[in-house]
């Protein structure tokens, strides 16, 4: 969870004053009967620019990261989070290690949904991973059950999930 919350620090830092933000991409899904859209986003300053979409590739992992917000602008509120995670080197049709999905539906207050320790692996396929230009692009499903965590590093209430399903088509930035 420290990858994801240190993706929402640094976009809530280029989304200071000045900072313009661009649609980058988009996540649809279904969360328990409620279904939905979210933008990945791009946040360009005078001397920065930050994604929600990013792929990091690492010496024993690389890791892509999908943040999709209500609308196409930065907020804290209503987040949905996809990450996975694949071996290092990325080879093109690897399958990731680790996929967690989290909504956040009022930020890292409480109460949130996660995939992390629910029944059953979280799923992602690509219908496009293109790492080769910059930005890159995605483009495929998911699904999980996600169960509520009450607050912030608490473990989650397998009494209270529901299932999430949906699709994405963002641009990549590479980092």
């Amino acid at each position: 969870m420290q990858l994801k919350i240190s993706h929402a620090l640094l976009l809530a830092l280029l989304s200071g004053n000045g900072a313009m933000a661009e649609s980058f991409g988009t996540i649809s899904a279904d969360h328990g009967g409620d279904s939905r859209d979210w933008f990945t986003i791009r946040i360009d300053t005078g001397n920065a620019t930050g994604a929600s979409a990013t792929f990091r590739a690492g010496k024993m992992l690389s890791n892509l990261h999908m943040q999709g917000h209500p609308k196409p602008s930065f907020t804290t509120k209503d987040v949905l989070s996809i990450d996975a995670s694949f071996r290092s080197p990325y080879k093109p049709g690897a399958a990731p290690m680790i996929v967690e999905i989290i909504l956040m539906p009022d930020g890292m207050s409480r109460p949130f949904w996660t995939s992390d320790q629910a029944p059953g692996p979280a799923e992602i396929s690509f219908e496009t991973l293109d790492l080769n230009s910059d930005p890159g692009r995605a483009v495929g499903t998911f699904s999980a059950v996600l169960c509520m965590v009450e607050e912030l590093y608490a473990e989650p209430d397998l009494d209270s999930c529901k299932p999430i399903s949906g699709s994405f088509e963002t641009n990549i930035a590479l980092e």
